[in-house]
């Protein structure tokens, strides 16, 4: 192996080292429940409605200062939507009843957020920043009628992109254990539909509820 990468990356971990000891890092788990939904051309209120979800995953940040962190997740997100279907009889259009389906989007998520802290023993602290997804699965179920539903992975653009923004609070347990509470609010921008449904641009909305144990690295 080249002598010069051998140099570099010992003197990346050495930096790392050096600056987990002055308390640089921090590591944690996080997950949570969502609320998701979905936007497109032809998405109408009576037509759509939002769905109750989940993400879990593990949180990483870069404290520049007291007040200033870089902070990142890799985070398993399902995003989606349940679409209502009305059944009409009449020349009045009088409906007699409706059926739901569900969309399911399974995504890894890597979000990379600028945050700022203030307070001193309980911290308050807003961050934003852009964030990208990739899609593992997509499926619709139909819970009315279980024989239907399918595979939508191959009708989906694999990647998503967007903004995410939020705020929260962090407790401190023990000396370098902390509870975080966070509310955060993700509008994709990908045009994330191939074909779906004849709509011509689908997005994916969430907002997330996040409970987090972080770990303090250094003394």
């Amino acid at each position: 192996m080249n002598k010069k990468l051998i140099t570099l990356c010992v003197s990346v971990l050495l930096s790392m080292t050096v600056s987990s000891q002055s308390n640089k890092f921090n590591i944690g788990i996080t997950g949570g429940a969502s609320l998701v939904s979905m936007r497109g051309d032809y998405l109408f209120e009576d037509e759509y409605k939002s769905l109750l979800s989940y993400s879990f995953g593990a949180s990483f940040e870069y404290n520049f200062s007291k007040h200033f962190s870089l902070n990142s997740n890799f985070l398993f997100e399902r995003k989606g939507e349940i679409s209502i279907e009305k059944y009409e009889f009449g020349n009045n259009g009088q409906t007699i009843g409706e059926d739901y389906e569900q969309t399911n989007l399974d995504y890894l998520t890597l979000p990379l957020l600028a945050k700022y802290r203030f307070g001193d023993n309980i911290i308050f602290f807003l961050n934003a920043g852009p964030y990208v997804g990739y899609l593992l699965k997509g499926e619709y179920t139909t819970p009315n009628n279980l024989d239907l539903g399918g595979d939508l992975t191959n009708e989906m653009t694999r990647y998503d992109f967007g903004v995410s923004m939020g705020g929260g609070v962090t407790f401190p347990l023990k000396k370098s254990l902390a509870l975080t509470l966070e509310l955060r609010h993700n509008i994709g921008f990908a045009n994330v539909n191939e074909g779906i449904l004849g709509y011509t641009e689908y997005n994916t909305v969430s907002s997330n509820l996040f409970f987090g144990l972080t770990y303090q690295l250094g003394k």
